[in-house]
């Protein structure tokens, strides 16, 4: 767990859960002022960072007899950067608009101010 604290706190990013003990364990934060989870808004940059697919995904997506409360996406913020989301790929290769989301995130997790490969290529400048 104290891996995983510095891995996120270095610029890391995960999809699926997080464990916000090993954040005040290892990392000395505190839930709700240092880190935090909430709904992601459809302007969100995740939403947009190569395809665009805007508040159509949080409503179109998914199976329409999951509850509301899993039907839309949540972010894990640590001082402001997020760090992760919730999986939302159960239906990837099946839908075209998942594998878009998927090529998304990972087209936002690495190029996000903060993020470990920004980190690495401003060392190579």
């Amino acid at each position: 767990m104290d891996n995983f604290a510095r891995y996120l706190m270095g610029g890391g990013f995960v999809i699926g859960s997080y464990w916000p003990e090993a954040l005040v364990k290892y990392g000395g934060l505190i839930e709700g002022h240092d880190f935090w989870t909430e709904r992601l808004r459809p302007e969100h940059p995740v939403f947009s960072s190569f395809y665009n697919v805007g508040s159509s995904y949080s409503r179109t997506f998914g199976d329409p007899n999951i509850t509301p409360d899993w039907r839309h996406v949540t972010g894990y913020f640590v001082k402001g950067r997020l760090v992760g989301i919730t999986e939302i790929f159960w239906g990837l290769g099946e839908n075209p608009r998942w594998n878009m989301m998927a090529v998304n995130t990972v087209v936002y997790a690495l190029t996000q101010e903060g993020s470990i490969t920004q980190r690495l290529m401003q060392m190579v400048d």
